[in-house]
């Protein structure tokens, strides 16, 4: 989506969506596709929240080793199995 048309509030909100997508998805072997309609079933969104989360859900998800390479190379004097898995899925996004 154009982020000039998603409200500040809305890109908030699709964060979080986001994060917790990604924190439900870190405890179990689905693969991310196949479950993500049945989480916005469960956590129902305005439209523009949704597109725009699953935007974030699924650029992440196809850069997933990207973004933990950089995870890993930020921490400093942290190993990243000692980062809790919110936080993980916080910095993710």
């Amino acid at each position: 989506p154009d982020l000039v048309s998603v409200s500040a509030p809305a890109r908030t909100l699709a964060r979080e969506r986001a994060m917790q997508f990604l924190f439900s998805i870190a405890f179990t072997n689905y693969d991310w596709r196949e479950v993500m309609d049945e989480f916005w079933e469960s956590n129902p969104s305005r439209p523009n929240v949704r597109k725009y989360g699953e935007m974030l859900i699924t650029g992440i998800n196809e850069r997933i080793g990207a973004v933990e390479d950089a995870l890993v190379k930020a921490l400093k004097g942290w190993r990243p199995e000692r980062v809790g898995r919110v936080e993980w899925a916080i910095l993710q996004v």
